[in-house]
């Protein structure tokens, strides 16, 4: 799990939304029983930072995160 992912949230007129967005992310060679971060760099204040984790279904391999506008997002394992 070492790929990134760009995403970009925007509000109804297309601007990027700065608020809290629930996303879903589909990680195809999700691993049961890892401990699972997923971090985001904030491309408004140009810095990395973990996210918070909403649920991970294991089965359907997507980790549901929150996710402020603009971000790229990378998910890791240890």
């Amino acid at each position: 799990m070492d790929k990134t992912l760009a995403i970009l949230t925007t509000d109804a007129s297309g601007k990027i939304a700065d608020v809290q967005t629930k996303v879903t992310i589909y990680v195809p060679n999700i691993v049961e029983g890892k401990d699972i971060k997923v971090l985001a760099y904030a491309n408004i204040t140009g810095t990395w930072a973990p996210v918070q984790i909403l649920g991970i279904n294991y089965q359907a391999k997507t980790i549901d995160v929150l996710l402020n506008g603009s971000s790229t997002v990378c998910v890791i394992y240890k």
